[in-house]
């Protein structure tokens, strides 16, 4: 039993982090809540060197803004539990900065696009304007639409394909969310 309140105890340091609060504010909560906790009551639990009760766990879930199932995670499992947390966050942020390249990709192009319209309308020569624009300026734009390119073909679905695979190892995934659940029904 002892083990099991390491674990617990180490859980709830890691939860307790993870939501930037601080010993003393979680017992300061707890006791308002009617239960007789301290700092020290806290260290004890984060140590194991006190367990933590049915009805304690179920109101520092709540506080903690968890599940009472997390305080039991064998540290081997939070370890996956945090890379893929990780992970999660970070694909987020890649999708956020993904959609914020396109857009201003499509913003650059627009801008190009409406300066050249604006030009023939005005009736410019478009044939003179291109013997003057130096080369590279255009090479340039090219080059950054060929990147695009190639994160478009290329690179995002290989590392999706990899990511699957990986997510497929930890959880016996095999990319049919579905069938998982049948076999459990």
């Amino acid at each position: 039993m002892k083990q099991m309140d390491k674990w617990i105890g180490q859980n709830v340091e890691r939860l307790r982090a993870a939501v930037e609060m601080k010993q003393a504010e979680v017992a300061f909560e707890m006791s308002e809540q009617g239960f007789k906790w301290s700092q020290r009551t806290v260290w004890a639990v984060e140590k194991g060197e006190r367990p933590l009760r049915l009805a304690e766990a179920q109101v520092l879930a709540k506080l903690l803004r968890t599940g009472t199932g997390q305080f039991v995670t064998p540290p081997e499992a939070v370890k996956v539990v945090n890379a893929v947390f990780d992970a999660e966050r970070l694909c987020k942020k890649a999708l956020g900065a993904i959609s914020g390249g396109l857009e201003d990709a499509n913003a650059a192009h627009m801008i190009a696009r409406s300066t050249l319209m604006d030009m023939e309308e005005e009736g410019v020569d478009l044939d003179a304007v291109r013997d003057v624009v130096p080369s590279n300026v255009v090479g340039r734009y090219e080059h950054a639409l060929d990147r695009i390119r190639h994160y478009d073909q290329g690179g995002i679905a290989t590392f999706l394909n990899e990511a699957q695979q990986d997510f497929a190892r930890i959880h016996g995934w095999d990319g049919n969310r579905n069938q998982s659940d049948e076999q459990e029904n």
